[in-house]
């Protein structure tokens, strides 16, 4: 039996671009968390109007579904991926 092998070793540096991003979020979260994030508030609303005697299966699909219908679709330069938790200040509401 024979292993394969990598043909160069692996390398651990990022590119500018992912750097900037971790920069950034590593940044974010030295921060702290600021405001209200949404997905806690989607939840309450969500089992706030269930049916009564709904199966708990289909209120977690409709919670899913609520969820991404509420996330904003956000997309900063660099990054692959779409869409995060709105964290805003808190209101009245």
């Amino acid at each position: 039996m024979t292993t394969a092998r990598i043909p160069d070793p692996l390398r651990l540096t990022l590119t500018p671009e992912l750097s900037r991003l971790r920069d950034v979020a590593l940044a974010e979260q030295h921060a702290g968390l600021h405001g209200l994030p949404l997905l806690p508030l989607v939840d309450a609303d969500t089992w706030s109007q269930r049916p009564a005697g709904q199966e708990w299966i289909e209120w977690r699909g409709r919670r899913v579904a609520a969820r991404l219908r509420a996330l904003p679709v956000v997309l900063t330069p660099g990054e692959d991926l779409v869409g995060r938790p709105d964290l805003r200040p808190p209101t009245d509401a």
